[in-house]
């Protein structure tokens, strides 16, 4: 404990923070500061300070570990004493009893017993105070990090006052400007009256000025006048004479041009006929030109071999253009903007950008997102086949591998699978409605994989796939648990990578028999937590946000290492990310921040650290499953799980 209250102690500001009991009114009182960063320094609360809190806690962390080390080895050496005292004091009650024995041997024997239990009375002790010291050291881990969580929400809410003060004068510069602008227009409109009038004046002052000049040109005598007129007079009809003569010339030349012209165009024409050929060139412009269209022939596919027709139906090939992909929002306004409600027999059918599709009837809400849409996001020059009734998408990876998606025709996910480069083909998932039949079937393979298999419920495939919106529901028992629940419900902050990995590698928690398809396993809780979660709790998200900064992808790294660990074992291992938000605001637009908080982790986990994202799937389940349990807004709640659900699926042999 010496060495803990030395540790505390060599921590000013840490320490500072515990006896700061609102550090945030301390800071608001201050006079206002020119940055944000200044206010935080201020306050106490800028990065290095929280650094040195992190820093402590880690070292507090360690000592704890080191003191339950020592409490351990104390308790057996106690333990040890005990039974040696114990020893000591059977010798020397046996020498006691018997009467052969002899004095001095009685007597060491007693000096030995003493001696051991005094030994182990020392033991005891000292194994009780360790143990008090490491509950100690454990309270104070808590303390720290207590006080670590409130200093980085008093700092989210200075950042969040900063940021509505400085929309609040954007709003007033905005109004300012505004003012201005209604200013600067009625100043325009007063100028164009001005000018208007001004333009009225002149125009008088211009017809005053003709009436005097016609009242002037009355005055003159009448012979002057008619002098004026028949000068007109004359100099009107010599100039129609020359106009007319002009023109009688003209004609004449136009028309021997003309007659040149015909006889000239008439020659070129014939030897245009006799010298070149009309070209097929030629004929298909002009064809297009009428509107026509081109006749049919039967050389365009002579000298190869005709495709049958079924052939051409089954399979049509052709790549995914990068214009198809949807243009993500920047902020969640866009996606409110973006979208398109509908509602069928009570069902309520609201589509996002991002081919996110969310459906709710009554009380109960979930969002399917398109996987084409997906996998055009996560993959380059993805090649796209139509078989049937199926769309495959095929991406091509590293060694000549396929990734290939086979969707139904509303983009929903059928199965993944990857085919290596000899040929060799796993399906990583298989989420056909096959796979329930048959386990309700008991694995009866060979009866009709296609009949009604809902208790007599009708198709319906107005939500993209069969049955009504939440037929994915199972009942199932939630898991009998019987590991420490930190082996079980784990928070990333507190684990080292291999213990990441080893999480992930562990089997279910319960027995579990059967096989399930990803969307039973999605939208069934009791079902995934057959699996023990890691809770990223070191990543979390800011309000109405689903962005990552540079800091918390790189939080990223250690859960990315132990990932890849796991897969590098087992090619084949699925990993499903779960987005999450606290209870503030709708739970429609929770739903969807949190699949997209969901996408982004994994889309940075392929991105920054090499995840295959074929072994990713993700689900967002906005305020469903609070890990803090508050109707307040909390950024604990705002965060992103991972969970390994390889032994829950359905998946395929090698073939």
């Amino acid at each position: 404990m010496k060495r803990l209250a030395l540790l505390l102690a060599s921590t000013a500001m840490p320490l500072a923070l515990f006896a700061a009991p609102d550090l945030t009114s301390r800071a608001a009182a201050q006079a206002p500061p020119p940055s944000v960063e200044m206010m935080l320094e201020e306050a106490g609360l800028d990065a290095q300070a929280l650094e040195r809190l992190e820093s402590t806690l880690a070292e507090t962390q360690e000592e704890a570990r080191a003191l339950r080390e020592r409490a351990d080895e104390l308790a057996d050496r106690a333990a040890t004493s005990t039974a040696q005292a114990a020893d000591a004091r059977a010798a020397f009650e046996a020498l006691a009893d018997d009467s052969d024995a002899d004095p001095d041997a009685i007597a060491a024997a007693r000096a030995d017993a003493e001696d051991a239990a005094a030994q182990a009375a020392e033991d005891a002790q000292s194994a009780s105070q360790a143990r008090e010291a490491a509950a100690e050291a454990e309270a104070e881990i808590s303390a720290i990090r207590e006080r670590l969580e409130t200093a980085r929400r008093e700092v989210q809410e200075i950042r969040d006052r900063e940021a509505e003060a400085e929309a609040e004068a954007e709003r007033a510069a905005a109004e300012a400007a505004e003012r201005e602008a209604e200013a600067a227009a009625e100043a325009e409109r007063e100028a164009e009256t001005a000018e208007e009038a001004e333009r009225k004046a002149a125009a008088e002052r211009e017809a005053e000025a003709d009436s005097a000049a016609e009242a002037k040109t009355e005055t003159e005598t009448g012979a002057e006048a008619e002098a004026r007129r028949k000068a007109e007079a004359e100099r009107e009809v010599q100039s129609e004479r020359e106009a007319e003569a002009e023109a009688d010339a003209d004609a004449e030349v136009d028309a021997e041009v003309e007659v040149e012209s015909e006889a000239e165009l008439a020659g070129e024409a014939e030897a245009q006929q006799e010298t070149e050929p009309v070209t097929e060139a030629d004929a298909e412009s002009e064809r297009q030109i009428r509107g026509e269209a081109a006749p049919a022939t039967g050389s365009e596919n002579e000298g190869s071999e005709p495709r049958p027709e079924s052939d051409a139906a089954e399979t049509t090939r052709e790549p995914v253009p990068s214009e198809e992909r949807t243009e993500e929002p920047q902020d969640f306004g866009d996606v409110r903007e973006g979208r398109r409600e509908r509602t069928e027999d009570g069902v309520t059918i609201t589509e996002e950008a991002g081919a996110r599709t969310i459906i709710q009837q009554g009380s109960e809400i979930i969002l399917r997102q398109a996987e084409d849409e997906r996998v055009r996001r996560t993959y380059s020059n993805v090649r796209r086949e139509r078989r049937g009734e199926q769309d495959v998408l095929i991406a091509p990876r590293e060694g000549n591998v396929e990734i290939i998606t086979i969707l139904d025709t509303d983009g929903n996910l059928l199965r993944r699978i990857r085919r290596e480069a000899d040929g060799t083909e796993t399906v990583l998932i298989d989420n056909t409605r096959e796979v329930r039949a048959d386990r309700e079937r008991g694995g009866d393979r060979w009866r009709d994989r296609r009949g009604d298999r809902r208790d007599g419920r009708q198709d319906d495939t107005r939500f993209g796939y069969e049955g009504s919106a939440f037929s994915f529901r199972i009942e199932i028992a939630p898991p009998v648990v019987d590991i420490p629940r930190d082996r079980y419900i784990v928070d990333y902050g507190d684990l080292r990578e291999d213990d990441l990995a080893e999480i992930f590698s562990a089997p279910p928690v319960s027995e579990i028999r059967e096989r399930y398809t990803l969307d039973e396993v999605r939208y069934n809780p009791n079902l995934r937590d057959y699996m023990a979660r890691v809770d990223l709790d070191t990543v979390t998200f800011d309000t109405g946000s689903w962005r990552l900064n540079r800091a918390q992808i790189d939080q990223l790294e250690r859960v990315a290492d132990a990932m890849n660990d796991v897969i590098d074992r087992n090619p084949d291992e699925i990993f499903l990310i779960e987005g999450h938000t606290d209870a503030i605001g709708r739970a429609i637009d929770n739903l969807s921040l949190s699949d997209r908080r969901a996408e982004s982790v994994a889309f940075m986990l392929s991105q920054f650290y090499d995840v295959p994202p074929e072994n990713l799937v993700t689900q967002g389940y906005g305020e469903e499953y609070l890990k803090i349990d508050t109707q307040a807004a909390e950024r604990g709640n705002r965060r992103v799980t991972i969970r390994r659900i390889t032994p829950l699926i359905t998946q395929g042999p090698r073939g």
